[in-house]
């Protein structure tokens, strides 16, 4: 079986999602252009 970049994406997400941390598309995000997602 080969370990795909979708595979890998996808074990990612799965591992977030069991700490606490949503997956949310970006399309799906609403927000004001002026709002920054990252912090510095």
């Amino acid at each position: 079986m080969k370990f795909t970049e979708e595979k890998l994406e996808r074990a990612f997400t799965e591992l977030l999602g069991q700490e606490g941390f949503p997956h949310h598309l970006g399309i799906t995000i609403i927000r004001k252009p002026e709002v920054n997602l990252i912090r510095k």
